[in-house]
């Protein structure tokens, strides 16, 4: 179901709220980068063993909480840090 919605024309996909965006990527965001991490630091520390899933999900259950509300509450906020720094596309 999930995958079917990027297989349709843009007119046809779910579209998310204005309101609920931010949230939504915090959500997204926080979910992909914690269990992208946790698997490469549990493998990397414990190694790759019959326990390893078990020891992932563990980490990821800690993890993801707390990447969840860094992201919501730091990534406005980085966001306009940035781009008050950035510079004009044409004095590049």
């Amino acid at each position: 179901m999930i995958l079917r919605q990027f297989l349709l024309p843009a007119e046809n996909r779910m579209r998310i709220n204005p309101k609920y965006v931010n949230l939504t990527f915090a959500t997204l965001m926080s979910c992909v980068m914690s269990l992208i991490m946790t698997c490469f630091i549990t493998a990397l520390n414990t190694g790759l063993d019959t326990d390893f899933v078990m020891r992932w999900a563990m980490a990821w259950s800690v993890a993801w909480p707390v990447a969840f509300f860094c992201n919501f509450l730091l990534a406005a906020r980085l966001r306009r840090w940035v781009a008050s720094r950035a510079m004009a596309a044409d004095a590049a």
